[in-house]
């Protein structure tokens, strides 16, 4: 989508607070955003799947860890 014209609208302390555009360029926008919101949410099902997955994975790494010094520790010596 091409950059829309727009007018800041400030308050007194010039801070902007809202933003005007073209009437014809909102009706654009509008529809993008009833397409996305009609799309389908992820199920929270998968999202705990997901989230599962990864403690798993961090457990198996604390498991094998086998240095004394914490991941922290080693990424800031390397950035050194």
């Amino acid at each position: 989508m091409p950059l829309t014209a727009k007018k800041l609208v400030t308050n007194e302390a010039m801070q902007p607070i809202a933003v005007q555009i073209d009437y014809a360029d909102w009706l654009k926008i509008e529809a993008l955003l009833e397409q996305y919101t009609q799309k389908p949410i992820e199920s929270p099902h998968n999202t705990t799947v997901w989230q599962n997955q990864w403690c798993e994975l961090a457990q198996k790494i604390d498991k094998a860890w086998k240095s004394d010094k914490s991941a922290v520790e080693l990424l800031g010596e390397m950035r050194r």
